[in-house]
């Protein structure tokens, strides 16, 4: 049977916008014009590179900039936007919750969700 917490958390995924940027599925490949990378990254394995506090934080304070492809060129088109006031906490748990879920099994994270 599917998670309810789950189902809820990839619901506010699209819901609210995230997928916008980070795609489908969190698999990310957005173009994001004049960017180092070239593209918004994927979430798909963010239980890998941060833990839950980070998470939180990162998605709560936003990236405010985002690393130029020419240091004297263009500033990139997207940055991700602060999300402290547009998500309530039980929001952005049921997020998190859920783009944890989506790293393979053995990866990093824990599993108190």
């Amino acid at each position: 049977a599917a998670d309810p917490a789950l189902a809820r958390g990839a619901g506010l995924y699209r819901t609210k916008g995230c997928v916008m940027c980070h795609g489908d599925d969190a698999k990310g490949g957005v173009l994001n014009r004049y960017s180092m990378s070239q593209t918004i990254p994927a979430l798909e394995r963010v239980a890998d590179g941060y833990t839950k506090d980070e998470l939180r934080e990162k998605i709560k304070k936003g990236v405010p900039s985002v690393a130029k492809a020419d240091p004297d060129g263009h500033v990139p088109i997207l940055i991700m936007p602060s999300w402290e006031d547009k998500l309530a906490p039980d929001e952005l748990d049921a997020i998190m919750g859920y783009l944890f879920s989506l790293a393979p099994k053995g990866s990093g994270g824990d599993d108190d969700f």
